[in-house]
């Protein structure tokens, strides 16, 4: 970051209204105070803030800068010019422009003021509303979020492969004296392998979903 800093200045510079080179200004800025220790980024935080508001000034559309100035109007306390006003003015913002975006959104002020619960599923539902946000919603929102939904998701899909390999199991044996079509045994033994392993859990679900729904009564 301070390597990189003088040339992201030099670029606000040259052009003083690209709005990706005031949202890298603010983020090259906050790296740089952040490496430096704490009283360094309390004595940069006004210059992005106002780098963050020049990116949204010039470049409304730009969701990726409201988020940004709406986390740091939501977390920084006022004499650091946050404003929470400010931040759900930026939210509802969000929310006319994408109302999938906005609930990323949503989900990280949630996140923000402390209820961990909300916050997942907002960006479980942001997610399964938008499907291409896949992958973008780290950038989006704090990792500690994301990997917190992600851990929710894997346990909610290791007890649903528990349940199928459970109910296939019981289905399995009691079909086990009449046997069963070799060309499901695959399916069969692919979904076992998934829940003992905690390994292709996706996989694994489906092919015991196959195997219950196609296996002959």
């Amino acid at each position: 970051f301070r390597k990189a800093f003088p040339y992201v200045k030099k670029l606000t510079h040259e052009r003083p209204h690209d709005a990706n080179d005031w949202l890298l200004y603010a983020a090259t800025l906050a790296g740089k105070s952040a490496k430096a220790g704490i009283f360094s980024l309390l004595s940069h935080v006004g210059q992005i803030h106002r780098a963050l508001e020049k990116a949204v000034r010039f470049a409304p559309k730009n969701m990726g800068a409201r988020i940004a100035l709406m986390i740091y109007d939501l977390r920084a306390p006022g004499f650091l010019g946050g404003s929470k006003r400010q931040g759900m003015v930026e939210l509802r913002a969000i929310q006319a422009h994408d109302p999938a975006l906005g609930m990323v959104a949503e989900a990280e002020m949630l996140w923000t003021q402390g209820h961990r619960t909300r916050a997942i599923s907002e960006l479980g539902q942001a997610l399964r509303l938008k499907p291409s946000l896949k992958g973008a919603e780290s950038i989006l929102v704090q990792d500690e979020l994301v990997l917190a939904m992600r851990d929710r998701q894997k346990k909610r899909l290791r007890q649903k492969a528990a349940h199928a390999f459970q109910s296939a199991w019981r289905l399995d044996r009691a079909r086990a004296i009449r046997g069963k079509p070799r060309r499901l045994a695959a399916y069969y033994h692919m979904g076992m392998i998934a829940a003992v392993t905690d390994r292709h859990l996706h996989a694994g679900v489906r092919a015991l979903d196959y195997y219950l729904t196609v296996i002959p009564p």
